[in-house]
């Protein structure tokens, strides 16, 4: 297995602390899905910014300037955006925040690439120098479409039908401070889930606490500050799971038979204890009738609790290994062969010589 490849995610002066870029390649070596988006991306990106994203993100060197940065952060999400399609995540809806609206304009597809990323630039460079007015010019021309995906705004009344994302959507959205947290409680109605897509999860909390504390929802980064993106990526991939596993590949049969569990096979029966003398406890009495052969007899039998395999070699003795059904009372009152005795003992004596009934001793008084 490859090792994934680490570079120093800081640099001394500007790092992904601070602006979250500061590259390492691994998703580029470990995620095809994500190395073609860069790669698809890549001609429009030089044609409109500049400079190659490619190079930006495989290079490791810090990224400086607003344009240079928000271009390729806008490029980085769009190529996360598909990471997670390759994988069977598609978004149902899509909020942005600031210049993150642009990204989802086009994931919207109410943009194309190549104009997001004229809106970038425009807006990067009316944030240090231009005014509205040149913004507004600089975008004059441009056509968006109907989203094909809910695009929620953050820029308007969350409740309200978005307006077209021309140049005066645009103009409002560097003027107005992000609605986030009421587009997050208008998605929430009907969403339950949420991934933030870019560098770090930084927005995750911002949208846990927009949603009711009480409700079922889930806030999930895509990738980790400080970590190997290619794990992070995949451990919020997980995340995303959260009632039926994800999907994977299922051959045909025949299946590999798997081995059987080896069951280890112990006695744990105590050994019978041998025979030391007759066992006596507590007596109890009561009063019934035993059905023979010979007619009614009534009596008292008492019954002991005793330690029946003590009395096994005493039966032996007395009835000298009889085998068979037998019966013995003796006691009180006027039923036939009684004695004048209180001592009476009933049971039974299988072909294994055991004894399979109560043995009992009681006094005339019982």
């Amino acid at each position: 297995m490859k090792e994934p490849a680490f570079r120093e995610r800081f640099s001394p002066t500007r790092g992904r602390a601070a602006n979250g870029l500061e590259w390492v390649d691994s998703l580029l070596i470990d995620e095809p899905a994500f190395a073609a988006a860069v790669a698809a991306l890549e001609p429009t990106f030089i044609e409109h910014v500049g400079f190659s994203l490619q190079h930006a993100l495989a290079s490791g060197e810090p990224v400086s300037g607003d344009t240079r940065v928000q271009a390729v952060l806008m490029g980085l999400q769009l190529a996360l955006t598909e990471l997670w399609r390759s994988h069977g995540v598609e978004p149902d809806a899509v909020i942005g925040v600031s210049m993150g609206e642009v990204t989802a304009a086009v994931v919207a597809g109410a943009l194309t690439t190549a104009e997001g990323l004229r809106v970038i630039t425009a807006r990067s460079r009316q944030m240090s120098q231009s005014t509205e007015t040149e913004l507004a010019s600089a975008l004059g021309d441009l056509a968006p479409k109907r989203p094909r995906i809910p695009f929620i705004s953050t820029v308007v009344d969350p409740a309200e039908p978005p307006p077209p994302l021309d140049a005066d959507y645009w103009v409002a959205n560097a003027r107005t401070p992000p609605r986030l947290g009421e587009a997050v409680t208008a998605a929430g109605i009907e969403h339950t889930t949420f991934i933030a897509i870019g560098p770090d999860p930084v927005l995750t909390q911002t949208i846990t606490d927009a949603l009711p504390s009480d409700s079922h929802h889930h806030s999930i980064g895509t990738l980790e500050r400080d970590g190997d993106d290619t794990i992070s990526f995949h451990t919020s991939l997980n995340r995303t799971h959260t009632a039926d596993p994800p999907p994977t590949p299922h051959p045909s049969e025949p299946h590999v038979a798997l081995p059987t569990t080896p069951w280890h096979h112990t006695r744990h029966w105590l050994p019978a204890p041998k025979a030391t003398g007759v066992g006596v406890g507590w007596c109890w009495c009561f009063r019934g009738r035993v059905r023979s052969g010979w007619g009614w007899v009534r009596g008292c039998m008492g019954s002991l609790r005793f330690l029946l395999s003590s009395w096994i070699p005493v039966v032996r003795r007395w009835a000298g290994l009889w085998i068979g059904r037998w019966l013995m009372w003796c006691g009180g009152g006027g039923g036939a062969g009684a004695g004048s005795g209180g001592c009476g003992a009933a049971g039974v004596v299988g072909g294994d010589g055991v004894v399979g009934a109560v043995v009992a001793v009681g006094g005339g008084g019982c």
